[in-house]
């Protein structure tokens, strides 16, 4: 089989073994809906990287969804980028300066751009609002998985 034919098969499996809820919807109504026994995972655009995912995500929209998540009655994880060579993700102070928020950081590289010179790293920001227990060492150790690939345990 092939790959995706694998990673179809392993989302299906994940999808299948919990009660998810899909929808399609804005962000401020999925928020509204949010319980206190809820995790929310938001993924936005990377506010001031390039969005344009239709010209549909603004810096406003960025400090809206970061003034709903600290609202919400349960915990949050966003994802969200927080400094390259160049330039470093301002929103993250101006949002997220408070002990009760977590930052955790990891290096990436973008394999996007037109030529190789054109692609750099970035850091990328998990943030949170419950305590993160792994140390950044130990995720610095940890190997990106494949697409919903399936952790192996070790015995």
């Amino acid at each position: 089989m092939t790959k995706i034919t694998n990673q179809i098969r392993r989302i299906s499996e994940v999808v299948s073994s919990c009660d998810w809820t899909f929808a399609a919807t804005d962000f401020k109504q999925t928020l509204a809906s949010a319980r206190p026994d809820d995790l929310i995972y938001a993924d936005p655009p990377y506010a001031g990287r390039h969005v344009d995912y239709y010209n549909s995500w603004s810096e406003g929209d960025e400090i809206e969804l970061a003034s709903l998540l600290k609202q919400l009655p349960c915990n949050f994880i966003l994802s969200t980028w927080h400094s390259n060579e160049f330039r470093k993700n301002v929103l993250i102070d101006q949002n997220w300066n408070n002990p009760r928020f977590h930052l955790l950081m990891r290096q990436h590289f973008y394999h996007v751009g037109s030529t190789e010179d054109l692609r750099h790293s970035m850091t990328e920001a998990l943030i949170t609002n419950f305590p993160v227990h792994a140390t950044q060492s130990e995720v610095d150790e940890m190997e990106q998985m494949a697409f919903f690939e399936k952790p192996v345990a070790v015995v």
